[in-house]
């Protein structure tokens, strides 16, 4: 929010609570809602803004199953330099067992195979464009354990509800990062 922001956090915190408490209020709520959930519970005066009125917010949530998560870990690959030290994923799904509808989040740098030296350089300071990337889990399913023959650990976690959606509030957040 604020221009100085990723390098200013209290400058970014003040600018926030500024404007969540302006006629912009409820739009950046919206387009922040961790962040405006988040503050809302240690800043009282801050306005209440009613989250579920969010169109492209709560699409975005109800896109997804959301009564449980788990943690995937796909083994290492060590056929492909990215995948030395293995993936891990998010799973969201309906059932407390994860199935092959689940979805998944991932973050992934695109590499473009760089030779090894260039791949370390970039990889320790940054230097690969990345994004998060949601699938069924079926597909990486396929990708690691049928076509990489890797391992696929798969730890459900003991998350209540509201958490869940929080950390989907999150990713909606990261939707443009």
């Amino acid at each position: 929010i604020s221009p100085q922001g990723k390098h200013n956090s209290s400058q970014e915190l003040k600018e926030t609570l500024q404007i969540l408490k302006s006629t912009n209020g409820f739009v950046t709520a919206c387009n922040f809602p961790a962040r405006y959930e988040f503050l809302r519970k240690r800043y009282t005066e801050l306005p209440y803004y009613d989250l579920s009125s969010c169109k492209s917010l709560n699409d975005f949530v109800n896109s997804f199953q959301r009564n449980h998560l788990s943690l995937v870990f796909a083994s290492p690959f060590y056929s492909d330099l990215s995948s030395t030290f293995g993936h891990v994923l998010l799973a969201f799904h309906k059932e407390p067992e994860l199935d092959l509808n689940s979805d998944i989040i991932q973050f992934a740098a695109v590499t473009n195979n760089e030779p090894f030296f260039n791949y370390a350089y970039k990889g320790i300071f940054g230097g690969f464009d990345a994004h998060f990337m949601r699938d069924p889990f079926f597909r990486k399913y396929h990708e690691y354990a049928i076509e990489q023959q890797r391992y696929i650990h798969v730890y459900t976690l003991d998350t209540k509800y509201d958490d869940i959606i929080f950390l989907l509030y999150h990713l909606f957040e990261l939707r443009k990062a």
